[in-house]
């Protein structure tokens, strides 16, 4: 349980780069972000607190800068002080194809610029590893671990998880 706010930023901008990194993969855009933010329901002697922030963006976007600085701004509205802080997450929704998404008057010449600067960043991570290039509000130093006790198998997507049947 977290109750640095740094550090839950960095959360929140890890979850919502994955975000915008799943949306470009299948060509995707979002036009809502939603941030959450929870204690320990089940630790009733704590303080609890429960929260959400919810941003309709102006254009939709598969950009990790516009994702990242939105979920932050959101995460800013909701987080209070004094708290011991569970789960945190990021959601995406009303998402449209990528080619679909309307433009404004102003918003060609950055919705490209970021365009070409998150196609560098996905080739420099797929050809070094995952987040080797990201945003500093991911930060560098990941004190703090995503839940993961209860994920799925990757019996299709990782060679090491292959079930192996002997007759």
């Amino acid at each position: 349980m977290l109750r640095d706010y740094s550090l839950i930023e960095q959360a929140v901008a890890n979850f919502a780069a994955r975000c915008a990194e799943k949306l470009r993969g299948q060509g995707s855009c979002a036009g809502v972000l939603t941030v959450s933010l929870n204690t320990n329901s089940f630790r009733k002697e704590l303080p609890q607190y429960h929260n959400s922030a919810t941003m309709r963006l102006a254009i939709s976007s598969n950009s990790t800068i516009e994702l990242v600085q939105q979920a932050l701004r959101g995460l800013k509205a909701i987080f209070k002080e004094g708290y011991q802080y569970k789960k945190a997450g990021v959601l995406v929704s009303e998402l449209i194809p990528q080619n679909r998404v309307q433009a404004t008057l102003f918003s060609d010449e950055l919705s490209e610029k970021h365009s070409k600067l998150m196609e560098v960043m996905d080739a420099m991570n797929l050809k070094h590893g995952r987040d080797k290039l990201r945003l500093s509000s991911q930060g560098y130093d990941r004190r703090w671990k995503s839940k993961q006790e209860k994920l799925s198998k990757g019996f299709t997507t990782d060679m090491r998880e292959v079930l192996i049947i002997k007759s």
